[in-house]
């Protein structure tokens, strides 16, 4: 089913507050009960986005890709590397998320999940974790069958929701496993490095001092400077001079 097809406005389930880049609906769709998908194309140089929905956001690549991809969604660690086919991310419900990409060529399927669509269909509540371009095979291969019965013409209700349910209980499976991403390799909660990578952020414009980010980990300045380059592969003082490199 196409865009025309659709009742006025389900174009913009898809719309932020972009700028750059040049971005067409291949196929779309919603369903009852709070489900919708699309297959969109996009192509830009430099291009940067913003949005919070409040629906549950899931995005499979299925071709092409970025020379870039930066991704931040408040509470946890920016993410920088680049999309490539098979690439699978995920925003929670009202998550806001800050992206940034450079030489995007690509063509992706994103779907969009209304929370209570997961209470009242299967019983269960959560948002689980976000992530940005990990490899899940399941995942990949639901979204990518999804967007196949797309093109071909006009999805059951119940695919649609089946296929849906099936990614929702994946993704809560995923977030109930002990993964190392709670802590870091060195010890260092995520909640903390997420406070103090925020703090950077916020901080770009004035002196940044490593005693001072170790005190919001609640850590000597020596552990903390250790643990972060464990996370971050920088050291701090490093990361900062990258974050205002690429801010300016």
């Amino acid at each position: 089913m196409n865009a025309n097809a659709l009742p006025h406005g389900h174009t913009e389930r898809l719309a932020c507050a972009m700028r750059g880049g040049v971005s067409a609906f291949q196929h779309e769709c919603s369903w009852s009960g709070g489900v919708y998908a699309a297959v969109k194309s996009w192509r830009g140089e430099e291009s940067e986005l913003v949005h919070r929905r409040s629906e549950h956001t899931l995005v499979l690549t299925l071709q092409g890709g970025t020379s870039l991809t930066g991704n931040k969604i408040y509470g946890h660690p920016i993410y920088e590397g680049a999309d490539r086919a098979g690439c699978v991310s995920f925003v929670p419900s009202g998550a806001e998320r800050r992206g940034w990409y450079r030489n995007a060529n690509m063509r992706f399927m994103a779907v969009l999940i209304d929370p209570r669509f997961a209470a009242d269909a299967l019983g269960v509540c959560g948002d689980g974790r976000p992530f940005t371009n990990q490899r899940d095979d399941l995942l990949a291969a639901v979204l990518r069958a999804w967007a196949h019965e797309m093109s071909l013409g006009p999805v059951p209700t119940a695919y649609a929701e089946h296929a849906a349910g099936l990614v929702i209980s994946h993704l809560l499976r995923r977030a109930a496993k002990p993964l190392e991403e709670n802590r870091s390799r060195e010890g260092m909660p995520r909640i903390a490095l997420g406070r103090v990578l925020d703090f950077i952020e916020a901080s770009l414009g004035s002196d940044v001092s490593v005693a001072e980010l170790g005190r919001l980990a609640n850590m000597p300045p020596d552990v903390f400077a250790r643990r972060f380059k464990a996370c971050m592969g920088v050291a701090p003082y490093r990361y900062v001079i990258e974050r205002r490199i690429h801010r300016a």
